[in-house]
């Protein structure tokens, strides 16, 4: 993500720059908005992505409302199950 939020706008500044091109309020404008966005993009990405962030955060927001809402929230642990394919130790 830093390379198309951060790495884009300034590179193709100075590419423009370097070949003596002018620049337009458009091309300004949107590369300044896209380097604005990167940390609200970060953060979001972070936040679904992750898994403990995910769950903090739902603890926080979703879990409250679906409580008022009377939905209630079952949630079944998953339990690893041993197989022997995965025998790392045992030498054939």
């Amino acid at each position: 993500m830093p390379i198309l939020f951060v790495v884009v706008p300034v590179g193709s500044l100075v590419y423009q720059r370097t070949l003596g091109g002018g620049m337009s309020k458009l091309q300004s404008a949107s590369g300044t908005l896209l380097m604005a966005v990167y940390s609200t993009v970060n953060v979001t990405l972070t936040i679904f992505f992750i898994s403990p962030f995910r769950k903090f955060t739902r603890r926080f927001t979703i879990d409250p409302v679906l409580k008022l809402l009377g939905v209630k929230i079952n949630v079944t642990p998953v339990q690893p199950v041993a197989t022997e394919s995965l025998s790392f130790n045992v030498r054939t």
